[in-house]
C-alpha cells in the first residue's frame, strides 16, 4: 500500500490549518480585549479627590511666656481626632450630609456613613513641614468637597470650643483657688500678727532665732551679776579697811610739807627777796658786801622763823585733810556699796523676769514659727496662682496652634490617573488568552499522542 502521496499532502496542509487556527485565536482575542476594556471602562466609576490644608504647629505659639512643657504626641492626637468617628458623626449631623450627598443617600439602610467616610478619609503630612493635607475621594467632585468641608468645619469648631472651654475652666479654677488662698492668707496673716503681738516683749522677733538671743541675754545678765558681785566684795573690803584704820598719828611725808611751805605766800616772797639780795651781794664791790651780808642774814632769819612757825600748822592741816579724805572715801564706798547692791537686786529681778520670758517664748515660738512657715507657703502659692492667671490671660491672645490654610477644593479632573495602564493591561491579558489556550491545546495534543500515531502522519492528519 502506497502512503507516500497522502503523507506529502498532509504535510502541505498542516501549516495552513495551523495559521487559520492562529488567526481565529487572535481574532477571538481582539474581540475579548475590546469587550473587557469596554466593560472595565464602563464599570469603573470616576473618582474625584478633594483636599484641604491644615497647619498643626509642633510647638505651642506664645507671646511672652514660653510653655514649660509640650506634648510630643499633640500632632498625632489631632490627626487621630480628624479621623475619629466623633468628628465624622458631628460633620454628618451638622451639615445633614445624608440628604445633600448622593453617595451617602445611597448608603441609607445598607452601610454606615461614618464608616464609609472613615475608609476614604486621608490625613497626610506634606513633606517636612507642619502642613497636613486632609483629603477624601468620591464619585462626584461636589460630594468630595462638601464632605471634606464639613469634616474640617466640625474639627475646627470642636477644636476652638474645646480650647476655649479648657481656657475658661482653667481661668475659673485659678480664680477660685486665688479666692480660697486669699481668704486663707488673710487668716494666716491675722494669726501671725496676733502671735507676734503676744510675743512682742518676749524676745527680739527680728532675729531668725529669738530663743538664741534670749539665751545670750541671760548669759550677759549672769556675767554682769558676777562682775557686780565682785565689785561689791571689793567695796566691802575697802569699807572694812577704812573703818578699821589704827589710831596712830598720821605720818605726813616731808615732801608734802615742803610743797605746802613753798606754796605759802609769805615764804614765797621771802625766798624771792633773799634771792635778789644774794644777787646784789654777788654784784657789789668788796666794800659793800658786808653790808649786803647783814641784809641776807636778816632775810634768812625771817625765812627760817616763818618756816618753823608754819610747819606745825601745815602738818596739822595735812593730817586733817587726810582724815577728811578718809571719811569721804568711806562715804563714797558706802554709797557705791548701796548702788552695787541695788544693781545686784535689779539684775536678779531681770534674770527672773527673762527666765520667765524665755519659758513663755519657748512655748510660743514653735507655734509662731509654724504660722510663719504656713504664711510663707500660702504667699508662695498665691504668687504662683496669680502668675499663672496673668500668663493665661496674656497667652490667650497668642496665635492658635491649629489653623486652616486652604479650604476644601473642588476637583476638576478624576483622581484615577492609572486607569489607562489598567485598561491596556486588561486588553492585553484578554487578547492573549485565546492564543495561549490554543498553544496549550496543541502542546497537549502533541504530548498526548500514542507512539504509533507520531510515526504515521496521515493517521494523525485524519485524527486531527
Amino acid at each position: 500500500m502506497d502512503l507516500g502521496t497522502p503523507a506529502g499532502g498532509a504535510r502541505r496542509v498542516q501549516p495552513k490549518l495551523t495559521w487559520v487556527r492562529c488567526r481565529r485565536a487572535l481574532l477571538i482575542g481582539c474581540v475579548l480585549a475590546l469587550l473587557s476594556v469596554a466593560l472595565q471602562w464602563f464599570c469603573t466609576p470616576m473618582q474625584y479627590r478633594s483636599s484641604a490644608t491644615l497647619l498643626i504647629a509642633d510647638t505651642q505659639p506664645f507671646i511672652v511666656f514660653k510653655p514649660l512643657e509640650d506634648s510630643p504626641d499633640y500632632t498625632q492626637n489631632q490627626i487621630e481626632l480628624l479621623r475619629s468617628p466623633y468628628i465624622i458623626q458631628n460633620a454628618i449631623k451638622n451639615e445633614d450630609l445624608t440628604k445633600s450627598v448622593p453617595e451617602l443617600q445611597a448608603l441609607v439602610g445598607e452601610e454606615d456613613p461614618v464608616r464609609w467616610i472613615g475608609q476614604r478619609l486621608r490625613v497626610a503630612k506634606i513633606g517636612r513641614t507642619e502642613l497636613y493635607e486632609v483629603s477624601l475621594t468620591a464619585q462626584a467632585s461636589a460630594s468630595a468637597q462638601v464632605i471634606v468641608k464639613a469634616i474640617i468645619e466640625s474639627y475646627m469648631e470642636d477644636h476652638y470650643t474645646e480650647d476655649h472651654r479648657r481656657r475658661i475652666w482653667l481661668q475659673d479654677a485659678i480664680q477660685s483657688e486665688l479666692a480660697r488662698y486669699g481668704a486663707n492668707l488673710s487668716e494666716s496673716r491675722a494669726k501671725v500678727r496676733k502671735l507676734m503681738e503676744t510675743a512682742a516683749g518676749l524676745g527680739d522677733l527680728r532675729d531668725s532665732r529669738p530663743e538664741t538671743s534670749m539665751s545670750d541675754r541671760l548669759a550677759k545678765l549672769q556675767e554682769n551679776l558676777i562682775e557686780t558681785e565682785l565689785e561689791r566684795l571689793a567695796v566691802i573690803a575697802k569699807i572694812e579697811s577704812l573703818q578699821n584704820l589704827p589710831d596712830e598719828p598720821i605720818e605726813i611725808p616731808a615732801d608734802q610739807i615742803d610743797d605746802a611751805l613753798a606754796r605759802d605766800p609769805v615764804i614765797h616772797e621771802l625766798t624771792n627777796e633773799l634771792a635778789v639780795l644774794r644777787k646784789c651781794h654777788d654784784e657789789a664791790d668788796s666794800k659793800d658786801q658786808p653790808h649786803w651780808l647783814e641784809f641776807i642774814a636778816a632775810k634768812e632769819y625771817a625765812l627760817n622763823f616763818r618756816t618753823t612757825d608754819r610747819r606745825p600748822a601745815l602738818t596739822a592741816e595735812a593730817e586733817a585733810a587726810v582724815v577728811r579724805q578718809r571719811k569721804m572715801d568711806l562715804r563714797n564706798a558706802q554709797a557705791s556699796l548701796r548702788n552695787l547692791e541695788s544693781q545686784i537686786e535689779l539684775i536678779n529681778v531681770k534674770l527672773i523676769f527673762d527666765k520667765n520670758r524665755q519659758i513663755d517664748l519657748c512655748d510660743i515660738l514653735p507655734e509662731l514659727r509654724f504660722a510663719r512657715d504656713e504664711l510663707q507657703h500660702l504667699e508662695e502659692l498665691h504668687r504662683t496662682l496669680a502668675h499663672r492667671a496673668f500668663m493665661l490671660q496674656t497667652e490667650s491672645r497668642a496665635m492658635d496652634r491649629v489653623r486652616l490654610i486652604q479650604p476644601a477644593t473642588l476637583p476638576v479632573a478624576p483622581e484615577d490617573t492609572d486607569l489607562w495602564p489598567r485598561l491596556v493591561t486588561t486588553g492585553l491579558i484578554a487578547g492573549l488568552v485565546p492564543l495561549a489556550l490554543y498553544v496549550l491545546y496543541v502542546a497537549y495534543g502533541s504530548l498526548a499522542k500514542p507512539w504509533w500515531l507520531r510515526k504515521n502522519r496521515v493517521t494523525w492528519k485524519l485524527v486531527a
